[in-house]
């Protein structure tokens, strides 16, 4: 009697776990298609960024020929923050369904005597962070500064011209 109840339950987790896996890949390809745009400086700069922050899009209105190439620097960097901030609200909207049912499985161990409890090794906290650019970033860190450690630096020193005879 107790290993059929045992095997129901064991069939019910793996549903469970089943329909999790269904809806966290309807959830990811929700959030590859997520975009945002924001709008600085009396909408004479607009950016866009994908679901990882990355820019994908800006534009300069009427009027951003007035700005000074900082302030136009600025601007576009205020922008993208606040993109990256709504899409980031976005994504963690959409991935709400899956952290509310992280406490409804059983824990193995409840399942199967002398099964270690594996809830600790499990990143749960990184569905809430699909999108960041601090890979230790954690949900309180909403207001830390964004890290780009994928950045290049543009060599100033001038390196010939179209007519040179290397080309």
């Amino acid at each position: 009697m107790e290993n059929e109840y045992a095997r129901a339950e064991l069939a019910s987790v793996v549903d469970e776990v089943q329909r999790q896996l269904r809806l966290a890949a309807t959830i990811e390809e929700q959030r590859r298609q997520l975009t945002a745009t924001a709008s600085v400086r009396g909408n004479r700069v607009s950016v866009t960024v994908n679901a990882t922050g990355q820019l994908t899009d800006a534009t300069f209105g009427p009027g951003a020929e007035d700005l000074s190439y900082a302030e136009l620097a600025r601007a576009v960097t205020e922008a993208s923050a606040q993109a990256i901030a709504e899409v980031t609200r976005r994504s963690r909207e959409l991935a709400a369904p899956m952290t509310a049912n992280y406490g409804r499985l059983p824990k193995l161990s409840d399942l199967i005597e002398g099964m270690p409890d594996l809830s600790d090794a499990l990143p749960t906290t990184r569905l809430t962070q699909w999108v960041t650019t601090d890979p230790e970033a954690t949900p309180a860190d909403e207001d830390a500064p964004l890290v780009f450690d994928d950045t290049e630096t543009l060599d100033s020193t001038p390196r010939g011209t179209v007519d040179d005879s290397g080309w």
